[in-house]
């Protein structure tokens, strides 16, 4: 508890992203303790003395409660007894099981925060240090040509000599507004994805 209790108080996103995680493993380390020095023994007691008959006001709902207990008890090893005796078909359907996983593993998303489309790509030229600004307008152009070739974006808006980060004959910023996603139902047609194809023409 003295090590979770203080995971839930670490500042910045890592805090909140534990926080709910380290109460919830402190309240139940809690419990736990409460549990096994009260409940527990309790319990030992009655279940290692000898079968007696239910007695008292409550005794037919104990009698009912282990009639259940019972049947539930049957059913799971009847289904136990199943499984070993088909057992190779189990091990059949675990391995194919693993590619399976693999399959959902490398398919879903894993990045901390997931990307939202918001409808714009942002993207932010450097080009190398000391280049005139002809050569950033020339960067600027190709960016135009490619974009212009994506059916997704309806404008586009680009502009050279200045950065996020100050100005300078190597900088540049643009700005490309796709359409509405009504319009684009293809995961290819994702803002992600349009950055990618514009990245790797740049590449080539």
């Amino acid at each position: 508890m003295a090590v979770f209790i203080l995971v839930a108080f670490f500042p910045g996103s890592t805090g909140k992203m534990y926080q709910q995680f380290a109460l919830v493993i402190a309240f139940s380390i809690a419990l736990s303790t409460f549990n096994a020095l009260s409940f527990s023994p309790s319990i030992s007691a009655i279940l290692l003395r000898p079968p007696q008959p239910a007695r008292g006001p409550l005794g037919w709902f104990f009698s009912r409660f282990n009639q259940i207990l019972q049947w539930i008890i049957d059913k799971y090893l009847a289904l136990v007894n199943f499984l070993i005796r088909v057992r190779y078909a189990v091990i059949g359907l675990f391995v194919v099981g693993l590619p399976a996983t693999y399959f959902m593993f490398t398919h879903v998303p894993t990045g901390f925060v997931p990307s939202e489309d918001q409808g714009i790509v942002l993207g932010i030229i450097q080009a190398p240090d000391g280049v005139a600004l002809n050569y950033t307008d020339q960067v600027i152009e190709k960016l135009e040509q490619i974009l212009e070739k994506e059916p997704e974006v309806s404008n586009v808006f680009a502009t050279s000599g200045f950065g996020f980060a100050g100005s300078g004959s190597n900088r540049g910023v643009f700005f490309a507004k796709l359409k509405p996603w009504e319009e684009r139902t293809q995961p290819e047609q994702s803002a992600s994805a349009i950055l990618t194809r514009i990245n790797g023409a740049f590449a080539r």
